[in-house]
Parts: C-alpha cells; sequence; structure tokens
C-alpha cells in the first residue's frame, strides 16, 4: 500500500523487510505479432490426430503439410510450430515451400533422410517428389469453426505416414 504506482522508465526504490530493492521500470517496445493462427480451425480437418501431431514438432520430425492454397498451408505449417508453445520449435520449418525454393533439390532428393524440417506446400508435384518423405498431412479447404470434416484416414505404404483429410 506505501509503494508508488509504477511509471514506466522510472527507477523505484521499493522498501521490503527492512531491505530498499532498488527496480527498473524500462520497457521495452513489445509489438504484437502481425497475425495470430487460429490453432483450432487449422487442426480441425486432422483433429483426431493433433497429439501425434504435437509429439511430431516437438521431436522435430520432418513433416509435409500440402494443402489447397498459399494461406492454409502456411497457417497450417504456423499452426504446428505454435502448438507446442511455450517451448521454441528449434527446427526449421518454411509456411509455403516452392519449387523454386534454394533448398529444393536438398529437400527432395532420396539419397538421404528428410531433414527436421516443416514443409507447407500446394504444388501437386510434390506429392510424387516428397512421397519419400515420413509424415505428411494433406488438408482439404479449411472449414470455418464448427464444422467438423467428414472423412480423416491415416493411409500407411510402408514408412509413409500420411493423414489425408477429405471435406
Amino acid at each position: 500500500d506505501r509503494w508508488p504506482a509504477p511509471v514506466p522508465g522510472k527507477t523505484l526504490h521499493l522498501p521490503i523487510m527492512g531491505v530498499v530493492m532498488k527496480v527498473d521500470t524500462n520497457i521495452s517496445v513489445i509489438l504484437p505479432t502481425v497475425h495470430e493462427v487460429d490453432i483450432f480451425r487449422c487442426f480441425c480437418p486432422v483433429f483426431l490426430h493433433s497429439q501425434m501431431l504435437w509429439e511430431l514438432v516437438l521431436l522435430g520430425e520432418p513433416l509435409v503439410v500440402m494443402a489447397p492454397s498459399p494461406s492454409e498451408s502456411s497457417e497450417t505449417v504456423l499452426a504446428l510450430v505454435n502448438c507446442i508453445s511455450p517451448l521454441k520449435y528449434f527446427s526449421d520449418f518454411r509456411p509455403y515451400f516452392t519449387i523454386h525454393d534454394s533448398e529444393f533439390k536438398e529437400y527432395t532428393t532420396r539419397t538421404q533422410a528428410p531433414p527436421s524440417v516443416i514443409l507447407g506446400v500446394t504444388n501437386p508435384f510434390f506429392a510424387k517428389t516428397l512421397q519419400h518423405w515420413p509424415h505428411i498431412i494433406r488438408i482439404g479447404d479449411l472449414k470455418p469453426t464448427g464444422e467438423i470434416p467428414k472423412q480423416v484416414k491415416v493411409k500407411k505404404l510402408k514408412n509413409l505416414k500420411t493423414l489425408d483429410s477429405k471435406p
């Protein structure tokens, strides 16, 4: 009750239990994110597999998100990266990866294991060139909140795991 109100940029001297604490109230400018992803809308098509996706992201597994549009691809990749918050995702992620990207050859080669990265793609060409990746999510059009997709399939072809949602 006897402490002064904090004032941004001022140093306060606060007595507590016989000791005076010097508190600096310099406030750095915190910019809010430009775009906050609706994680629930992005995960709606694959809701039943959200725990598995969380584990894949947490472990830094290579993951491809195939979507019909760049915005859906980007939002889903960002939702995956944000789903492990407050932990920081330390691997690479590309919300919208194209065939013109400088790492295209590195990511599509079959001679080595895929790197720890989350790729968001829209080009159907990637369905063939990235089929050797261990984890692939195919999403259709994202539905407004509240609509549940009619069908969600998990396909297993040898070592390939694909989540395929059909509206």
